[in-house]
């Protein structure tokens, strides 16, 4: 939905205004779901400790309008998992949302000890309730995912295209070695079921792929103006980090996360490409690009009608054309024949002739006035050559 008001940013929650929801307050994410708008983030579900956070969400009300501060709710709905569930029983947060086949996903980071990926179905008319148990669906296991010490999988977001799911998701220790790292798994396969899910042995999206960026990561997908897909992150500025010391950049309490976009590209296997150079996007060679296109009537007889259906006072143009690929001149005519329906008796027949020169195109129109009860009446139009054989198919208009 577009801001159209110019009215900037504005406040649709706050902490303060909560007796259930408490710092620390991260990761908002919004999805409209059925046609009303949500957002998602954690907070922690106790006043007296800020890292006793779970993942929770407001729902827009009133007119449904999300520029409107007053459609919001104070009081966020934590989400709810099937009793004796895993989910949620730890620390927990950057809940995402995406549907597939018919069903509403959820996907989150759980950290019993290691920070996982759980993913679960939602009932989409109560985004906030888990609808299936949950599944363990990454835990870190490569080297890149447990730099700085910090054995990593968060901030999870998922993009489909070719008749795949992508999730992408962060890894690592929230510095320079933090990543984006992949999971893949097809369109039709149970999501719930870990084993279908590819992860990617190396990151896509690292330090090393950017210039002047450290740890790129916690990401999101949306469309630019055309509709080609961006991802969204957040990375820091080398040297940058508060009060000027260059020696902390970096670290969970450096807040000089800013936000990036960055065009998504897919590889030939249809694999999700992040990592592409400006450079690489666009060789200089081919910034000027000139095309021919040659338009050719295609091979033999083509027929259409102006009208989708016949109204009394409206006029039926009928046009026809005659591609002559053979050697020899053909001399033809285009019929125009009414029926009282579909299996009715005829009640009208207009014909135009055409000569078509070896190697050229013939066109040939018909204009009908269409009279009273136009309406109910079969229209079928023929392409034949003097010895009354067909050209091509019959084109027919139905009542």
């Amino acid at each position: 939905k577009e801001n159209t008001g110019g009215e900037g940013e504005i406040v649709i929650w706050n902490q303060a205004g909560s007796t259930t929801n408490h710092r620390y307050v991260w990761a908002p994410e919004i999805h409209e779901i059925k046609g009303k708008w949500y957002v998602f983030f954690t907070t922690s579900n106790s006043a007296s400790n800020v890292w006793g956070i779970r993942p929770a969400l407001i729902a827009c009300g009133g007119d449904g309008d999300p520029f409107k501060p007053e459609n919001w709710p104070a009081q966020a709905t934590y989400i709810e998992a099937p009793v004796g569930d895993a989910a949620f029983n730890n620390f927990s947060l950057d809940m995402t949302y995406f549907e597939n086949g018919g069903k509403s996903y959820v996907v989150w980071a759980h950290k019993p000890s290691t920070s996982n990926l759980r993913i679960a179905t939602v009932d989409p008319d109560r985004p906030w309730v888990l609808t299936s148990p949950s599944t363990l669906l990454s835990v870190p296991e490569y080297t890149w995912e447990t730099g700085g010490g910090d054995v990593i999988n968060e901030g999870p977001a998922a993009i489909k295209i070719g008749g795949k799911v992508f999730l992408a998701y962060a890894a690592a220790s929230v510095d320079a070695r933090y990543c984006i790292g992949s999971l893949t798994a097809d369109e039709n396969a149970d999501l719930l079921d870990a084993a279908v899910w590819e992860k990617s042995p190396y990151p896509i999206l690292a330090t090393e792929d950017l210039e002047n960026q450290n740890g790129p990561g916690h990401n999101s997908f949306t469309v630019d103006e055309y509709g080609n897909p961006i991802i969204v992150y957040h990375a820091r500025t080398p040297g940058e980090s508060p009060g000027g010391n260059t020696t902390n950049d970096g670290g969970l309490y450096d807040p000089g996360r800013h936000a990036r976009i960055k065009p998504v590209h897919f590889a030939a296997d249809g694999s999700v490409v992040f990592n592409m150079t400006s450079a690489e996007e666009l060789d200089p060679a081919y910034k000027a690009v000139k095309i021919t296109v040659t338009v050719a009537a295609p091979s033999g007889a083509s027929l259409y009608f102006s009208l989708d259906e016949l109204k009394a006072g409206d006029t039926l143009t009928t046009t026809a054309y005659y591609n002559n690929t053979g050697g020899e001149t053909v001399r033809g005519r285009l019929i125009v024949a009414f029926y009282g329906g579909r299996d009715g008796p005829c009640l009208r027949v207009v014909t135009e002739s055409f000569t078509a020169a070896a190697g050229s195109t013939a066109r040939v129109v018909s204009a009908v006035d269409l009279p009273d009860g136009a309406e109910a009446q079969y229209v079928k139009a023929f392409l034949w050559d003097d010895a009354l054989t067909p050209l091509g198919e019959a084109l027919a208009l139905a009542p």
